[in-house]
């Protein structure tokens, strides 16, 4: 490249050159800092569709906000020649890494889990990155992992895709689905290239080897997954598994997303057993223009062809024996690829064309890095003809034994209890969930970043939480993906959404902010004058009340008409108290009307602090203080409607400590978790879920169903979901 400056950037050096772009170390002289500027080649800028392609890239990454994905800082265009800036990551690519020889467990289980989320973010958006490979791995000073170079990233939505036919890719990380050209591919293509990079990261080999692409893209379709503990037995035992549920030929038998994935390889890690068997055989099972093949080389007993017309109706096809199926279908896969390379590979591969070929039929487009080295495989056989020919109409469905519809069978209904149908639980500052008898433990985040504000969002498939400086969000299905991240958030302490999700509130920098709840706008926020922007009440952004109330936490009622607010007060002797507004949020006024705040004058909370705390929404409010281990200490209750407080301790006659209490969604029942001080260092805790009515009667109160936490210093928090109603 002649240029040395591109936009405002001055260029310093070449970082490295692909098939689609070259990246350049570069200087920001506006931010005075160094960045990374990826451009075009210039002999392809007169080609339109590799020109969109590379724009659609910067237009992708934006829609992507992740700690786990490379920040894009800019997008334009130089003379014709379009660049993307992106920040500098100074500690290599994963390739790089692997040039010195296999990876840790340890060290593998930490890439795994942020490359993990950073997929399932760019999944929950409908984006498939459809290249990873250990070179768009890259890490920064710190050595943290970030997913890079979307470039070939597909949008699943619309139906459209601007590579149209072709097949994209780096064949060692292919899926057969990618090989195979459908046209259906989603996020488990990208859980199969993880369970590659698994393999290649812990053996500095992989799984599939061939002298050819053709031949490793037939690898990839037709051969099982070796076992990586033949290549590497002092692997903790699992790390089969996980890897093999990776990479199983069917999406549906692989994990759903790259969290899933990453919970059972870190529980392997630390020497946990898992259950992540391939829910079919582990002979590969492949996929070739609709019909389903069974590999085992044996007649199926019992199996007939289904041809589903046009119509919806159905014919039934003749019974035919395996061989002839799979046969077909490799024939089909080998014809496909070796007419594609016949059209492309010259480009590619030293042929003297001038650009990427054009052709009716699928092309390949192959990157020509990460490909292992060559070793012998063996020829597909010959294409025998299919014994059931389908019309264009038609599609073919095999049907494996008795073809009857079985009757359904009955299946247990989830317990409600005080309203709610399942428990989220912050645990090693991780999330979990459970059905509240303790069944279906399920962990849905790895990186065990210090959390808190658990909350359920109102579509009851989503929970929030604080970690850092931002507002972050899990799916039960593991896809994570963020609310708000603050640039300056000198204290972050809470946030709550309204009832209806209409309204949230945010406690930063101790002050408090009710704006509408706008996910796209509150994605972009960064600082607090985004918020005043958002707010429909100039006086709630912030509430201030002439003065800056010091808010710490807030909750919303039930009917989502006023708000709780945990803030630091003045009390006697000029010191700082906790303590607890009730305030009206339906008039926009300056000084919106206090319902109540205690414990004030109510009652005495020793030292005048509250850890922790939770509002039934309506009069009656939990807390504890601080008395022990970070955050455990004593129960109290205030009561609104008679303005009264009391500490109520209901173990073991008034024994301490308690943290993390919770209402139950109909305000019947209450969660906490306790240790008994009198332990020491040796108190566990343990949680319980009670009938508030009960409490005080004398009676035995009954542990949850869960293990107790053995470190005394680990605070953990719940969340109830509420039931459906009927």
């Amino acid at each position: 490249m002649e240029k040395t400056q591109i936009g405002r950037y001055v260029i310093k050096g070449e970082i490295g050159r692909g098939g689609m772009a070259s990246v350049y170390h570069a200087h920001d002289p506006r931010f005075d800092r160094d960045v990374a500027v990826k451009i075009l080649p210039i002999a392809l800028t007169h080609d339109p569709q590799f020109r969109v392609r590379f724009e659609r890239e910067a237009k992708t990454i934006g829609l992507l906000e992740h700690p786990a994905i490379v920040p894009v800082y800019d997008f334009g265009e130089d003379d014709g020649t379009p660049y993307i800036v992106m920040r500098m990551m100074t500690g290599g690519s994963l390739s790089e890494r692997l040039e010195e020889g296999p990876l840790t467990a340890q060290e593998a289980e930490s890439i795994i889990s942020r490359i993990g989320q950073a997929l399932d973010v760019a999944h929950s958006k409908g984006i498939i990155h459809r290249d990873l490979k250990p070179g768009n791995i890259l890490f920064d000073q710190y050595g943290n992992a970030f997913l890079s170079d979307f470039g070939i990233a597909r949008l699943s939505e619309g139906g459209s895709t601007l590579t149209g036919s072709q097949i994209i890719g780096t064949p060692a990380y292919m899926s057969p689905e990618q090989i195979q050209g459908d046209r259906q591919i989603d996020g488990r293509s990208d859980i199969y290239a993880l369970g590659i990079i698994l393999f290649h990261i812990l053996t500095k080999d992989m799984p599939f080897k061939a002298d050819t692409p053709a031949k490793l893209m037939m690898a990839h379709v037709l051969d099982p997954v070796p076992a990586i503990s033949k290549l590497r037995p002092e692997l903790p035992e699992g790390t089969d598994q996980v890897i093999e549920k990776a990479m199983q030929k069917d999406p549906d038998d692989r994990y759903p997303t790259g969290a899933a994935m990453a919970v059972d390889f870190t529980a392997v890690v630390k020497g946990q057993a898992i259950n992540a068997s391939p829910t079919r055989a582990a002979i590969p099972t492949p996929v070739v223009d609709g019909a389903t093949v069974q590999a085992d080389g044996a007649e199926l007993a019992g199996s007939e062809t289904i041809v589903r017309r046009g119509d919806g109706s159905e014919r039934p096809g003749r019974r035919r024996s395996t061989p002839w199926l799979l046969y077909a279908g490799i024939g089909a896969v080998g014809v496909v690829i070796l007419i594609a390379f016949a059209l492309t590979g010259l480009n590619f591969f030293g042929g003297n064309g001038g650009g990427p070929a054009t052709a009716t039929l699928p092309a390949v487009a192959i990157d020509p890095t990460d490909t292992p080295a060559p070793t012998a495989t063996q020829e597909p056989t010959g294409t025998p003809e299919p014994t059931v020919e389908p019309t264009e109409t038609e599609e073919v469905v095999v049907v494996i034994g008795d073809t009857a519809t079985p009757e359904p069978t009955a299946t247990a209904a989830a317990q409600i209890t005080g309203g709610a149908d399942m428990i989220a639980l912050l645990l090693g500052d991780d999330v979990w969930t459970a059905n509240l008898d303790g069944s279906n433990m399920t962990q849905l985040t790895v990186d065990g970043n210090e959390k808190f504000n658990l909350r359920w969002l109102p579509d009851r498939e989503t929970l929030a939480y604080i970690s850092g400086s931002c507002i972050n969000t899990v799916t039960i299905e593991g896809v994570q993906d963020y609310i708000a991240c603050f640039e300056i958030a000198e204290f972050f302490e809470g946030f709550d959404i309204s009832p209806d999700g209409s309204l949230i509130a945010i406690s930063l920098n101790r002050e408090l902010f009710v704006v509408e709840f706008d996910l796209e706008a509150l994605q972009s926020a960064r600082f607090r004058t985004h918020l005043i922007a958002l707010a429909a009440c100039e006086h709630f952004a912030p509430y201030d009340r002439e003065t800056n109330v010091a808010a710490k936490g807030v909750e919303f009622s039930n009917d989502g008409t006023r708000i709780a607010v945990l803030r630091i007060a003045v009390g006697l002797g000029a010191t700082q108290v906790d303590q607890i507004d009730i305030v009206d949020i339906t008039n926009c006024v300056e000084t919106p009307t206090v319902f109540d705040a205690f414990p004030a004058t109510r009652f005495t909370i020793t030292g005048n602090n509250i850890f922790a705390w939770d509002w039934d929404g309506e009069a009656l409010t939990l807390m504890n203080n601080f008395v022990r281990n970070d955050g455990f200490g004593d129960l109290y209750l205030y009561n609104q409607e008679l303005r009264r407080g009391e500490r109520i301790n209901p173990i073991d006659g008034g024994g301490c400590c308690y943290t993390g209490p919770e209402w139950s969604p109909d305000g019947r029942y209450i969660f906490f978790a306790y240790q008994d001080r009198l332990q020491g260092e040796n108190s566990e805790t343990i949680f319980y879920f009670v009938a508030f009515a009960t409490l005080g009667g004398g009676g035995q109160l009954v542990p949850m169903n869960f293990d107790p936490i053995t470190n005394p210093r680990e605070l953990t928090e719940a969340a109830f979901r509420p039931a459906e109603l009927p």
